[in-house]
């Protein structure tokens, strides 16, 4: 289940995520994944949860004890809206591929992954891949990226990222070159 809150500011979608999230864990016997794309970032605050910071030890930490590499990971905000924020392409892909083997929580992952020309962030992007990819996208003033699933030809799936910083150009070409590469990647033999 995807459950999308949005509208302007100051109209009580935090509070509203909060609500939601609390029913459901009683109702729901599985974790619920619950993402803040709020920069005020205060989604932690109405469920109850650790301040930021705090948080950001926790998912270090997480991320070490799966055996995740975190020498070149650097997590300034739990929104994950800072220019200071540096993770690798290569720690995305092993920790979708970590991820998409690990019972617990890998099968709510890839279905909670926007579909290549079908919906969420990717309704009007990855045309040319289509159903064949599952990713997350990534959106900042020169910065553009795509996380996420493929499948390719031969039946494999595999787990790519491709992180774009510092482009020259506008939003959409970049994003476009991504959407190219991936449409190549689920075509290639």
């Amino acid at each position: 289940m995807l459950v999308t809150i949005a509208g302007k500011g100051g109209v009580g979608k935090t509070t509203l995520a909060a609500l939601l999230c609390a029913e459901l864990a009683q109702v729901v016997p599985r974790p619920i994944l619950v993402v803040d794309g709020d920069p005020v970032g205060a989604l932690h605050l109405a469920l109850g949860l650790p301040a930021p910071k705090t948080t950001i030890a926790a998912v270090r930490a997480e991320l070490a004890a799966l055996g995740l590499p975190l020498d070149r990971l650097v997590l300034v905000d739990g929104s994950g809206l800072s220019y200071d924020n540096r993770v690798t392409p290569r720690l995305l892909v092993e920790a979708l591929w970590l991820a998409r083997r690990d019972f617990r929580f890998g099968p709510e992952l890839e279905a909670a992954l926007p579909i290549g020309g079908a919906d969420g962030t990717l309704e009007k992007r990855a045309d040319g891949a289509g159903d064949r990819v599952r990713a997350k996208t990534g959106l900042l003033t020169r910065v553009t990226g795509l996380s996420g699933y493929a499948l390719l030809p031969d039946g494999r799936r595999v787990a790519f990222s491709v992180l774009v910083n510092g482009f020259r150009r506008s939003a959409r070409e970049a994003m476009d070159a991504v959407d190219d590469f991936v449409a190549e990647l689920v075509s290639a033999d």
